[in-house]
């Protein structure tokens, strides 16, 4: 399985591949791709493939002592330099691909302390790997329901 994260802040889109460590827990891993909002399908399309194909398994565990957290690069991207001030207004998306299907799962927005919570969608949605346009509009139509979740 290959995953990423979507953000959709402000003006911007940002992505990353999430990896999952030798542990088992799944972390946030390069490439990290930030966009405008006003990109075309496409181009969220081929950012999101760039993403899940980093994704990996069994990387080593992150340092724990004095080592950056490892959302640090997403939040250099936003211009921000706290989660607390990251997730005012952002809406998130997880994006699993597995064999030959890409399954985009919207989060509700609790902030800062609570997080992201993955909510059900009416009709999960689901596409076939390669085309980009197609993984591009699934994706801003998942971001848009999860948008509806953002607490400002």
């Amino acid at each position: 399985m290959q995953i990423s994260e979507v953000y959709r802040r402000g003006k911007l889109i940002l992505i990353d591949a999430m990896s999952r460590t030798v542990d088992g827990f799944w972390i946030s891993s390069p490439p990290y791709l930030v966009l405008d909002v006003t990109a075309s399908p496409e181009e969220v399309g081929a950012a999101l493939a760039q993403a899940l194909a980093g994704s990996r398994q069994g990387v080593p565990n992150p340092p724990v002592r004095n080592a950056p957290s490892p959302i640090q690069p997403l939040l250099e991207l936003a211009g921000v330099k706290s989660w607390n001030t990251f997730v005012k207004g952002a809406s998130l998306v997880l994006v699993e691909q597995e064999k030959r299907s890409v399954v985009f799962k919207p989060h509700r927005n609790r902030g800062a302390r609570q997080g992201f919570e993955e909510f059900q969608p009416e009709t999960p949605l689901t596409v076939a790997p390669g085309d980009t346009g197609a993984l591009g509009r699934q994706l801003l139509a998942a971001l848009d329901r999860a948008d509806e979740s953002v607490q400002a």
